[in-house]
């Protein structure tokens, strides 16, 4: 997968989901041949983030009813969020919670290497302090570019199933990802939560990975994601975090 980009796109993450017929897989990935059931089984791909370069595997599991939900909300020029007040990100979980990662990116103009990079890294969600991995992060043209994740699913699974809002906002105005032409830059922020749909009779094998990927003017390097061969053909979904795109801006995949 690959990104164009006519000034600036960040991808955050990338997800895949499988849609997998007994029998139950080993732990080693990908599965040999001979568990694969040819015409047994569709797939689904559901995307994220590739980074610049490698991808870190953060999550892979497989279970009856496995699915995910994603959300987000942009806060580039957000008046309220800038002035430290919570905002809310809305989502439907209509099962019993298996993981669940918060993600948020911005970009910050770059002189000589020091901690101030990292702003923004600390968020407050649902009123407790978080403060964020680095998912992924790339230089280009003097923009520090960077990804932050947070692995929320206590804070997540015990809201319970259902329509869910969960509060996310900024402790520290003071100190924010910025760059001088434009201002305050943290893009915006993502929900992820893979969980257990009781009613869903069909196997599915989840798999996140976390990085951050940068475009600039051109395309990028493609990504690759192993997730397992198959003789039969398989649908796929493919679903992305990005910030701070512009019309002409594009991802493709193959």
């Amino acid at each position: 997968m690959s990104a164009r980009s006519h000034t600036h796109v960040v991808v955050v993450l990338f997800v895949s989901a499988l849609l997998l017929i007994p029998p139950l897989y080993a732990e080693a990935y990908p599965p040999s041949p001979q568990e694969v059931i040819p015409g047994a089984y569709s797939s689904e791909f559901l995307g994220f983030a590739p980074a610049s370069g490698a991808l870190s595997l953060a999550y892979d599991q497989q279970a009856t009813g496995l699915k995910y939900a994603v959300a987000g909300r942009g806060v580039k020029g957000d008046s309220v969020w800038t002035s430290g007040a919570s905002r809310s990100i809305s989502i439907q979980i209509p099962g019993v919670v298996q993981r669940a990662y918060l993600y948020w990116q911005g970009r910050l103009r770059k002189g000589n290497p020091t901690v101030e990079e990292y702003r923004d890294r600390t968020l407050v969600f649902e009123g407790q302090s978080i403060t964020g991995g680095i998912a992924g992060s790339e230089t280009e043209s003097n923009v520090f570019n960077v990804a932050y994740y947070y692995d929320v699913t206590q804070i997540v699974s015990a809201k319970g199933t259902g329509n869910q809002s969960f509060s996310v906002r900024d402790p520290d105005t003071s100190s924010n990802l910025n760059i001088e032409n434009v201002g305050h830059a943290l893009d915006g922020i993502g929900l992820l939560v893979v969980y257990v749909d009781s009613a869903d009779t069909t196997r599915r094998r989840v798999m996140v990975y976390h990085g951050a990927d940068m475009g600039y003017g051109s395309s990028t390097s493609p990504v690759t994601m192993a997730h397992g061969a198959s003789s039969s053909a398989r649908a796929a979904k493919l679903s992305l975090f990005v910030g701070d795109c512009e019309s002409g801006d594009s991802v493709s995949s193959q």
